[in-house]
């Protein structure tokens, strides 16, 4: 059992003694409590009985503050982090890693529900349509669907030329409903997965810090260190349905397939997350296909770019 050195209430007893007077008030205390627990605004809005878009205004407004007070930048998903080592500077960093990080088994649903964190998913209570899609997407995992998208298949919709998959990418314009099918996908299988991740690029998040938030949420650790060696363990060690969504925002707009100055490391993530073996889903939404997938998928890789086609009406 890992006991935590510092919880959300002690964080922010430290933290009023050391920022400027006024920075918390009753709102952003509820965005800093539900953040530290990994919660979405829609989670903390629904328990604290406030709009969600104003939180997040409000949440925007003190990730700023702490990142002028801490010198790094600070966000919803990585304050817990930031916090634990800006406050426990006497903490070694190697002790908030487990020596042995592993996602929990894949559980039976009848058991266990898996470990979910939702971000900023969308809401999808409302979704309707966009069944095939759906159909097919389920079929990458529940070995049914091989060959969906031979004769006879529509063109431009959602297929699988194998069963196994380990990279999917949804592509398609904006505001063709590439997040919203990526979102019921993931609500429709969570139960086939040990933990189920989503994660928005739409403000292009430095890899680093994603891959330290995904080692901490997987492996159950507040770790303050991660690298892709170890996100590949998890992956390979638990059944892990991952989602990237708006990966588009990685690329230089106008460029065909190239990464914005400071992201070209993304493009051996997103091939070592094709083609090193493992037993996860990894699902990428963009308007653009990314160069990696254009070289991983065909034949038989276990890599598959999927144009998502406009809603017949």
């Amino acid at each position: 059992m890992v006991v935590e050195p510092l919880n959300a209430d002690g964080a922010i007893a430290l933290l009023e003694l050391q920022l400027p007077p006024g920075t918390f008030n009753e709102v952003k205390r509820r965005v800093l409590l539900g953040a530290w627990q990994g919660l979405g605004y829609g989670e903390i809005a629904g328990a604290a009985g406030y709009d969600a878009d104003y939180l997040r205004e409000m949440g925007a407004d003190l990730w700023r503050s702490l990142s002028a007070w801490s010198g790094q930048k600070v966000t919803k998903r990585n304050v817990r982090t930031v916090l634990l080592q800006q406050l426990l500077p006497s903490q070694p960093p190697s002790l908030a890693i487990s020596t042995s990080l592993a996602i929990s088994p894949s559980p039976s649903p009848s058991v266990t529900a898996p470990r979910c964190d939702w971000d900023e998913a969308p809401d999808v209570s409302l979704f309707y349509g966009r069944q095939a899609e759906l159909d097919q997407l389920t079929g990458l995992i529940a070995g049914a669907g091989e060959n969906t998208a031979g004769e006879g298949s529509p063109p431009g919709e959602v297929g699988c030329r194998l069963v196994g998959c380990r990279l999917v990418a949804l592509l398609g314009l904006g505001g063709m409903g590439k997040t919203y099918l990526a979102a019921k996908f993931a609500q429709q299988v969570q139960s086939q997965f040990g933990a189920v991740v989503w994660r928005s690029l739409r403000n292009a998040p430095p890899l680093a810090e994603l891959i330290v938030e995904l080692v901490a949420f997987l492996s159950q650790q507040q770790t303050i260190q991660g690298n892709q060696h170890q996100l590949l363990g998890l992956l390979r060690q638990g059944r892990c349905l991952l989602v990237l969504d708006n990966a588009e925002t990685l690329l230089q707009e106008g460029t065909s397939g190239q990464y914005r100055q400071g992201y070209g490391d993304y493009g051996p993530f997103f091939r070592a997350l094709g083609e090193a073996a493992h037993q996860s889903l990894v699902l990428i939404t963009s308007r653009e296909k990314l160069p990696e997938i254009a070289r991983l998928e065909g034949g038989d890789r276990p890599c598959i770019a999927s144009p998502l086609a406009a809603r017949r009406r």
